[in-house]
């Protein structure tokens, strides 16, 4: 499958204009069942140095088994750890076309392309199941309203960006209070907060007005 070329890195500014989407491949995981892995701090990392993907650029990409070529579903959602910093697994679409339980593609076994995720199937336990059903989806935060520490509206959740390398959650992107219709579908208004700055997810999620003053 051919690679989508390499596209220029995130700026280093906090809260900064834009919302393209490169390419990338997959990042390593924590093993379910294993030690939990220690949260990542995103200030640890250069955003300069970073190549990201988007939670929109996966979602609907077929789940398709390396060893049969038998497409098994697609891609609903993305899991976190527990901190909400790294990337777990894909898990697959379910409702009433899907009338299967859902299906967990942990990150490290998956191949990402151009039009889908191949995947190498592994056996999988209920305890592993529990594990990945417990952990938070990242359209859990797509819609939630962004509040500066200080009680000013700024916008809600439109998408979110990760590191390619590590599976990092790099940055949320953020429509704006009052964005016309217009802006909202050509994307245009949508703004990007780096989640140095971000103080706690919750119903609202809470950022330090100090990442976007002068804004």
């Amino acid at each position: 499958m051919q690679n989508m070329p390499p596209q220029p890195p995130m700026q280093p500014p906090e809260y900064q204009q834009g919302n393209q989407q490169p390419s990338f491949q997959p990042p390593p995981m924590q093993q379910p069942g294993g030690p939990p892995a220690l949260p990542v701090q995103p200030a640890q990392q250069a955003p300069g140095a970073a190549q990201w993907f988007t939670f929109s650029q996966v979602r609907g990409h077929p789940l398709v088994d390396i060893s049969t070529g038998e497409k098994i579903g697609e891609v609903g959602d993305i899991l976190l750890d527990e901190h909400r910093r790294m990337v777990q697994a894909f898990v697959s679409k379910v409702g009433l076309v899907h009338l299967h339980g859902p299906t967990y593609v942990p990150l490290a076994n998956a191949n990402i392309g151009i039009d889908a995720i191949t995947f190498q199937p592994t056996a999988q336990t209920e305890q592993d199941s529990a594990i990945f059903k417990a952990l938070p989806k990242v359209s859990e935060l797509i819609g939630i309203n962004v509040l500066t520490n200080i009680g000013e509206l700024i916008g809600s959740v439109d998408d979110a960006r990760f590191d390619q390398n590590n599976g990092m959650l790099l940055a949320l992107e953020i429509k704006p209070e009052g964005a016309g219709l217009k802006q909202r579908l050509l994307g245009s208004a949508n703004t990007v907060l780096l989640l140095s700055g971000v103080i706690s997810f919750g119903p609202n999620l809470i950022v330090d007005a100090n990442a976007i003053a002068g804004q």
